[in-house]
């Protein structure tokens, strides 16, 4: 992985590599858009956001002209582009500045909240009705598929799964906005940590804490999408869901903190992504729930005062803005 870190930071040609090619074999496969987004992710932390911005929109034009080239649809290329510049790119180099000059990932992680939030009170300032929306979209896009796949579902039942479906799809944009901005900027600092600082990444990831404003939001979102009606009172659970996210990935720095101040096996964590593998959607519940009650409980300084040595107590400070510690 050094290798590979050296090569991004050799300079903007090796980069942009990496991330036009990245971007353009995400369509192909999805898990390339971290193979793009973390080459920019660690050039925005080592060199500062304005080369971030640099490679970002270099690469963009690269793209637009590549695809204008092969022929493809313009509405295509629009479409890919917006995503991929505003709702994958942006939020990256802002959560990476965040973090570059805080050098702290639960700065970041609320960075990340904060600009998905954003694209969650846009979306529903743009669509008004987002579950109509998002049911025409269903019905435009995906009940053909479930159909062409022969699911066996039937014609009652296949509008109960949309109708399910609609009622959450904007928190789910809003979540996948968050993961992913936050799950390239992971594997940036880690990048650069194996350079520059070994071991950093490990205890910058381990102490992500939000302290327990975070809970306020929570528990006024919930009064919120309660108490009011209308769009409001959707906007205001589609923001509870991405908190729910949010208090994921604290959950998950949760259970390997603990694993590491405990001296736990390395098994606890190798059975825990294998779980997700099968059950994502209820790991995740209860990480949420693990990071909720981290938050007013902060399980992890209670282990240290009770004097639990920890196998990261003697790694470097985090790197800084410019990759040195």
């Amino acid at each position: 992985m050094r290798a590979i870190a050296e090569f991004i930071l050799r300079g903007r040609i090796q980069t942009l590599l990496l991330i036009v090619g990245g971007a353009m074999l995400t369509s192909l496969l999805p898990i390339f858009n971290h193979v793009s987004g973390g080459a920019l992710a660690l050039t925005a932390l080592r060199n500062g956001p304005r080369e971030g911005i640099v490679l970002a929109l270099t690469a963009a034009l690269v793209i637009t002209v590549t695809a204008f080239l092969a022929s493809f649809e313009t509405a295509r290329i629009e479409t890919f582009l917006f995503i991929l510049v505003l709702l994958v790119w942006l939020p990256l180099l802002v959560v990476a500045q965040v973090l570059r000059n805080s050098r702290s990932m639960g700065a970041a992680l609320a960075a990340a909240a904060a600009v998905s939030a954003l694209v969650v009170i846009g979306f529903h300032v743009m669509v008004g009705d987002t579950q109509t929306w998002w049911r025409s979209v269903m019905q435009e896009m995906l009940v053909p598929m479930l159909e062409q796949a022969h699911t066996g579902l039937a014609a009652d039942e296949m509008d109960k799964l949309v109708d399910t479906l609609a009622k959450v799809m904007t928190g789910i944009l809003g979540a996948t906005v968050l993961y992913t901005a936050m799950t390239n900027v992971f594997i940036g600092r880690w990048l650069q940590a194996v350079v520059y600082n070994p071991g950093g990444f490990r205890s910058e990831f381990h102490a992500i804490h939000l302290g327990r404003w975070m809970v306020g939001v929570a528990l006024v979102l919930l009064v919120m999408g309660n108490l009011t009606g209308g769009g409001l009172a959707g906007a205001s659970l589609d923001l509870l869901f991405l908190v729910g996210a949010v208090y994921s990935l604290q959950g998950l720095s949760l259970v390997h903190g603990v694993v590491a101040v405990t001296q736990a096996r390395i098994a606890w964590l190798v059975g825990l992504y294998l779980l997700m593998l099968f059950a994502l959607p209820q790991v995740v519940l209860v990480l949420s729930a693990a990071g909720f009650v981290d938050s007013l409980m902060d399980f992890r300084a209670r282990f240290r005062k009770k004097g639990v040595p920890s196998q990261g107590q003697d790694e470097p400070p985090p790197p800084g803005p410019d990759g040195a510690t």
